[in-house]
């Protein structure tokens, strides 16, 4: 490997590779900041530019521009050039540009089942990829930051059917059983093991959403970026009793429904009502909506 090529390797992945995840983000996602490698502190000083791939130390009384990622790995491991060349040559880490969002052939919305389909995860990192970074943002309304804290850019590649070996990427939103629901702006669609993702604050509350989406939505619209109770969020309907058996275990006093306005949200939030007399239906809150996001798509700011 030269200078060249390492160079071609994102600042972004080699920090998530090191443990060092962002704590926001600014203009439209390009500038990300972090607490610093080099040093223990409390307000984030290192910051690197997704645009340029460089970055900056503004704690550092000796400040440069536009350094790279081989000033980094020289700063950071005490190296030479070359040792710094050995260190990256041997992470592997991809220096491809930005990828894209492979779209399916002759595919229509629903047209992966979750409990049919059959992936292999490939890699999971911290959400770069442009493409997605922009279906977030633009298309779904949700922050950088909130993206940056809660989800995973996912690739994987199908086992069988019409795309078996095909590599895609999307959006990822773990759940407690170790799955995924994966959303990009072509499809949504669940790996195995399929379960409930659940966010646990220690409140005696909990609030409750279909998909990962309606929960962003609503940090959003509440201008937090942690929940202020602790947090179920179905992934589909259809583990409704799964939720139901967490809410019955955790004991909660109070149930916050923010489920979707669509008759498959109205029957979930029926049987909860039978099964759960703790709950309370908020969906009135956006009632002239489907959901949450959509009610922050539609450029309500609060709730």
């Amino acid at each position: 490997m030269n200078i060249q090529q390492a160079k071609q390797i994102k600042l972004f992945d080699l920090l998530a590779h090191l443990g060092y995840h962002p704590t926001h983000v600014k203009n439209s996602g390009d500038d990300v900041w972090y607490l610093s490698p080099f040093r223990q502190e409390e307000t984030p000083s290192f910051h690197i530019s997704l645009r340029y791939n460089c970055w900056f130390d503004f704690a550092e009384s000796n400040k440069g521009d536009h350094n790279s990622i081989v000033d980094f790995v020289i700063k950071y491991n005490r190296t030479d050039v070359p040792g710094a060349l050995n260190y990256l040559s041997s992470l592997r880490l991809s220096n491809n540009n930005d990828v894209a969002i492979s779209k399916p052939p002759a595919l229509s919305p629903g047209s992966f089942k979750s409990e049919e389909s059959k992936v292999e995860i490939l890699d999971i990192k911290s959400l770069y990829a442009y493409s997605l970074r922009n279906y977030l943002v633009e298309s779904r309304g949700i922050s950088l930051q909130l993206g940056m804290k809660y989800l995973r850019e996912i690739k994987y590649r199908f086992l069988e059917g019409e795309n078996q070996g095909k590599e895609f990427y999307s959006i990822g939103f773990r759940n407690r059983s170790g799955g995924w629901a994966l959303r990009n702006k072509y499809f949504k669609m669940a790996t195995k093991p399929n379960d409930i993702s659940v966010i646990e604050t220690g409140s005696d509350r909990v609030s409750v959403y279909e998909g990962f989406m309606n929960f962003l939505s609503h940090l959003m619209l509440s201008r937090n970026v942690s929940p202020v109770t602790d947090v179920v969020i179905l992934n589909s309907n259809s583990f409704k009793e799964i939720g139901k058996d967490f809410i019955n275990e955790k004991g909660y006093n109070i149930v916050y429904s923010f489920l979707d306005n669509d008759q498959p949200g109205k029957k979930t939030l029926e049987y909860f009502k039978v099964e759960l007399p703790m709950v309370t239906d908020c969906s009135g809150a956006y009632r002239s909506h489907n959901d949450l996001n959509d009610y922050l798509l539609n450029g309500n700011k609060t709730l």
